[in-house]
């Protein structure tokens, strides 16, 4: 019998009698022979590597590839019939060793279970074949009640009759905004004004600064003039929204106080602006 393909006999007798084993073995054939635990030789592996489907089935259906004898064949034959057997007695729990020793065999005896001790057994069910054990249960314990929290010292209450003062909470106003070189109210700057003497008239407390702002063009002394008018323009027409004109204010700052530190159209026209702030009393 030729020793290099000795494996090779082997490989496709257990194709011949297993058909899963068949399917892997035609599907992936480097897997499958990994899988049989048989040690191929690179010439095993290079015949087998290069095989057409075709010849491997044929090869497996007549129990022959070249240079197979039949006399080899045979004996791998009834290698393969006492695997089988072995197998199947395995399968059916029977004990092997009497059967090849000529004994008549019996039922295995049955195996002891295992059962780990615990301190409560009788609430520890054993584990049966097949199942998985349930976990024991643990003895519920009572709760411990706990403390009640105590948030700390709080401070005294105000003494009666007393009233504590309100925290002073200051507005932020909506800005006004104007047109280049002009100090006119215009209609989009009268529906944010309209906005602001809804706020003072609902809070007669308030006293209000009224600040006016130019962007840089022009001489110092021009938009201070002309921040001047743009403040008195908001006054007079908060006054005419009702507002008491004891509580307005006016002061120009002309360009020294820009919103924007830019030298562009962008910032300029943020920079134009009267801004209404609240005074601290």
């Amino acid at each position: 019998m030729n020793n290099k393909k000795i494996n090779i006999e082997a490989l496709l007798l257990m194709a011949k009698y297993d058909e899963s084993f068949k399917q892997k073995l035609f599907a992936n054939r480097n897997e499958a022979m990994c899988e049989s635990g048989l040690d191929f030789t690179p010439a095993e592996k290079m015949i087998l590597e290069n095989i057409s489907d075709e010849q491997l089935k044929e090869n497996i259906n007549e129990f022959r590839v070249e240079g197979i004898t039949k006399k080899s064949l045979t004996n791998w034959t009834k290698a393969a019939a006492v695997i089988l057997l072995l197998t199947s007695l395995l399968l059916v729990d029977v004990d092997v060793e009497a059967c090849i020793m000529g004994v008549k065999p019996g039922p295995r005896p049955p195996r002891k279970k295992i059962i780990k001790e615990s301190d409560d057994k009788d609430n520890v069910i054993p584990p049966v074949r097949g199942t998985v054990p349930d976990v024991p249960r643990l003895k519920e314990q009572p709760l411990t009640p706990v403390e009640h929290f105590s948030p700390g010292p709080q401070p005294p209450p105000p003494p009666m009759g007393i009233t504590p003062d309100p925290p002073i909470i200051l507005v932020e106003f909506q800005k006004i905004y104007f047109d280049y070189d002009r100090s006119d109210i215009t209609d989009k700057a009268k529906k944010v004004l309209a906005v602001n003497a809804k706020v003072l008239r609902n809070d007669t407390d308030k006293d209000i600064l009224i600040e006016g702002h130019c962007d840089e063009r022009g001489t110092e002394e021009y938009n201070l003039a002309l921040g001047a008018r743009r403040a008195e323009a908001v006054k007079k027409y908060l006054v005419s929204l009702g507002i008491d004109a004891k509580r307005l204010s006016t002061i120009a700052y002309g360009e020294v106080k820009p919103a924007l530190d830019e030298h562009n159209e962008s910032a300029w026209m943020l920079n134009r602006r009267v801004v209404l702030k609240e005074i601290k009393k």
